[in-house]
């Protein structure tokens, strides 16, 4: 591995070289754990140490390379050593893993906001793969239905921070189990093993705030691309379907039905007429433009509020089986009564959930 790095000599953040890395000090740290909880570790390679330190010094150069190709023009990218302002990118474009990840990024307005309040040329413009007219590019590219191609533009980050959302809710369940661990090796009376029962809690609490912070970019990342994409799909079917110039299009229906009858009648157009349709029939009728943009701008929120919860939504039963898991194994079965109560409000909070979904496209319906 060294040897590669030394031939290539990457300029930016050589992804595949920090998980190599990562799984080498990982795998080093596991196997003298093993040693160590087994009584066993009677004395440390020095070959495997320095290895270890090599990997380690790795890891930390490479999360402070930039993400973003260092050639590349950055003239349009903000910089978050300097004041914010709306005419340029947010820092976002042009970071590295370690900017990124202690959201140091932030600090200029977070400075602005301590002295006024925000204002919008205070605030960043979009990054790159945020921007709505490249996304309109892109977007216009796939074919099928809208939530098909919603899943094929979002997949791949939606895939990410699923799986960083269940790493996250893992890790932080494992944390009571590792307490208990150390509660068990101070009754003991064995200081070196509550230090590692410590610094093993570090390293997996460290892990975990990484993966959450992660997370939460890839679901801000599908949300808003997706709001995007949704907005994109939508108005395009609407400006396809729209008739320019006619009655339905321009007045709504009802207005449109109104205007009809003010028209002048002969006398067996008169005397043959129907009457006019009542409101109910008249809500078969196409909408007009101003009911079709509201609802689709909430359909819109709606869409894209989902691509954000989509994590949540998969991460939060694995964390309780795993939260059941260690506690049944710390407190014994009887700690399972609280998990049987928590399933029948479940139970009842879901037809509550089916209530107020009916009752939000019934006023969908009369919006």
């Amino acid at each position: 591995v060294l040897t590669i790095t030394l031939a290539q000599r990457p300029t930016k953040t050589p992804r595949i070289l920090l998980i190599q890395y990562c799984i080498m000090v990982l795998t080093a740290f596991a196997i003298y754990s093993i040693h160590f909880l087994d009584r066993s570790l009677l004395i440390i390679d020095p070959i495997s140490l320095t290895r270890i330190i090599l990997a380690f010094v790795g890891v930390n150069f490479i999360i402070h390379m930039p993400i973003r190709d260092p050639s590349w023009d950055s003239k349009d990218i903000g910089d978050f050593k300097k004041s914010p302002s709306s005419e340029l990118r947010s820092p976002e474009d042009n970071l590295s893993l370690f900017n990124f990840w202690t959201m140091i990024w932030v600090n200029p307005l977070a400075s602005i906001s301590l002295k006024r309040d925000i204002t919008e040329a205070d605030v960043w413009q979009l990054p790159f793969d945020f921007q709505h007219n490249r996304l309109y590019i892109a977007f216009t590219e796939l074919q099928g239905r809208l939530l098909t191609c919603l899943i094929e533009a979002n997949g791949l980050d939606l895939t990410i921070s699923t799986v960083l959302a269940i790493t996250e809710k893992v890790l932080e369940v494992t944390n009571i189990r590792l307490t208990s661990k150390l509660y068990q090796s101070l009754d003991r009376g064995d200081p070196t093993e509550a230090v590692y029962w410590c610094l093993v809690m570090l390293c997996l609490d460290t892990i975990r705030q990484l993966s959450k912070t992660t997370s939460s970019w890839y679901c801000r990342k599908s949300y808003e691309r997706s709001r995007g994409e949704t907005f994109i799909g939508l108005f395009s079917k609407l400006l396809t379907r729209a008739v320019p110039g006619s009655d339905v299009t321009e007045k709504g229906p009802l207005e449109a039905t109104h205007a009809q009858d003010d028209q002048p009648r002969s006398f067996f157009a008169r005397l043959f007429r129907r009457k006019p349709k009542t409101v109910a029939e008249v809500s078969s009728q196409p909408a007009s433009n101003a009911k079709v943009v509201n609802l689709v701008r909430g359909d819109t929120y709606e869409i894209s509020q989902r691509f954000w919860d989509f994590s949540r939504l998969v991460s939060q039963p694995i964390k309780i089986i795993f939260t059941m898991y260690y506690l049944v194994d710390i407190m014994g079965w009887p700690s399972s009564v609280g998990f049987g109560l928590m399933i029948v409000f479940f139970t009842f909070n879901s037809f509550l959930v089916k209530l107020l979904i009916k009752l939000e496209r019934q006023r969908t319906a009369y919006s």
